[in-house]
């Protein structure tokens, strides 16, 4: 009997060491493994960084590009505000300078048209004081006369 419990006990003995090895080659299996993934996971993290990097790098050059953007636009509305109000201030001198231009015109035709009739009422008052001469003349020239010839 003795002889039976050895050989059991060598029996378990094996079917035990069966079992160990099996789960020790699972337990190996197992950790090379998680070894593997592990190494998957680190790879997958740097990617995520990398990801990340690339992410902020665009991030950085989209802002860079939109404020850039805007500083064009705000030059280009600037430019054009500027020719707005040189066209404006353009405008306003030639019709400020057409305005005077007019003024300036009408003055010199009320001036002409002083002028004229200052030279006709010159005229006229000369004439007038050359008939009065000629006929105060003539009524000298009679008076005389008639003294002499009373």
């Amino acid at each position: 009997m003795d002889q039976y419990l050895i050989e059991s006990f060598r029996e378990k003995h094996r079917e035990f060491e069966a079992k160990f090895n099996l789960h020790d080659e699972r337990l190996k299996s197992l950790e090379k493994d998680s070894v593997v993934k592990g190494q998957q996971i680190e790879r997958v993290f740097e990617m995520i960084d990398d990801l990340k990097s690339e992410i902020k790098n665009d991030i950085n050059r989209m802002e860079n590009s939109v404020m850039k953007e805007a500083r064009e636009t705000r030059d280009v509305f600037r430019e054009e505000r500027e020719w707005l109000r040189q066209q404006l201030k353009t405008q306003a001198d030639a019709e400020e300078a057409a305005s005077t231009r007019e003024h300036t015109e009408r003055i010199e035709q009320e001036q002409t048209k002083r002028t004229v009739w200052q030279f006709i009422k010159e005229i006229l008052i000369g004439l007038f004081a050359l008939f009065g001469t000629v006929v105060g003349g003539l009524i000298a020239y009679q008076e005389i006369i008639s003294a002499f010839f009373k």
